[in-house]
């Protein structure tokens, strides 16, 4: 059985890049989200489209996760513009931690952080 992984995004241009390198396919329909589904050697992935806004993301998110076998891999992608009402367009946000399914944790370097910035910066 090969690993799930779900991806998770707002709006179709958040992932326009992916479909250049996968197939992607309708797989079904749940509460009125759209679920694709794309398959390579070593995973299945299915994608699920949420809308944008916070309360849109904030209620779709909690569908996407109960409509679907628990995956091996979630990545949340995307403009992140709903993550809190606070964001504003144009806001970056940079992790500092990645958290898996078994609650296992890892510290995102400072210095690539700090790096980071300083690349912003020059944009």
């Amino acid at each position: 059985m090969l690993p799930k992984w779900l991806l998770i995004c707002a709006t179709k241009p958040e992932w326009g890049e992916l479909k250049k390198h996968l197939r992607f396919e309708k797989d079904h329909t749940f509460h009125g989200l759209n679920f694709y589904r794309a398959e390579t050697d070593k995973k299945e992935i299915f994608l699920a489209q949420v809308g944008p806004g916070y309360e849109s993301a904030s209620e779709r998110a909690g569908l996407v996760f109960r409509s679907a076998d628990r995956p091996d891999m979630v990545i949340h992608f995307g403009l992140s513009g709903a993550l809190t009402e606070n964001l504003k367009e144009g806001d970056l946000i940079l992790p500092t931690g990645i958290v898996n399914a078994h609650k296992q944790s890892a510290a995102v370097s400072p210095r690539w952080i700090q790096k980071s910035r300083l690349l912003l910066q020059e944009l």
